[in-house]
């Protein structure tokens, strides 16, 4: 796992690589990604989100998904991964997961 930020004033961006070295596959969770610099705003409705993710793992897309997403929730040091399927935002099942690894920036506003 690698990461890096820079924070302008109120305004954070977190560069991060993460490497997934066991399979996922058996886990029944959700995929966060957790340990953010800094804690997102609160008290409005402004979300963080990736400015976008490369995954090369074992994640299969089925003929309605598309567009893997994050957001980091108002108030909170982690970012949920999404995906579009059938026109829907789903947080992703750690079981979807494989090994791999995945590249993404989140930008997102401290208070």
């Amino acid at each position: 796992q690698e990461g890096r930020y820079r924070k302008i004033g109120n305004q954070v961006f977190a560069y991060l690589h993460l490497n997934y070295h066991v399979s996922l596959v058996t886990s029944n969770g959700l995929v966060n990604i957790s340990g953010l610099p800094f804690t997102s705003s609160s008290g409005h409705s402004v979300y963080g989100a990736a400015t976008s993710i490369h995954m090369n793992n074992a994640f299969v897309i089925g003929n309605q998904e598309a567009f893997l997403n994050a957001l980091v929730p108002p108030n909170n040091s982690i970012a949920n991964v999404y995906f579009k399927s059938a026109g829907n935002n789903v947080h992703l099942p750690a079981s979807r997961m494989g090994t791999g690894n995945l590249l993404t920036c989140l930008v997102y506003f401290t208070d």
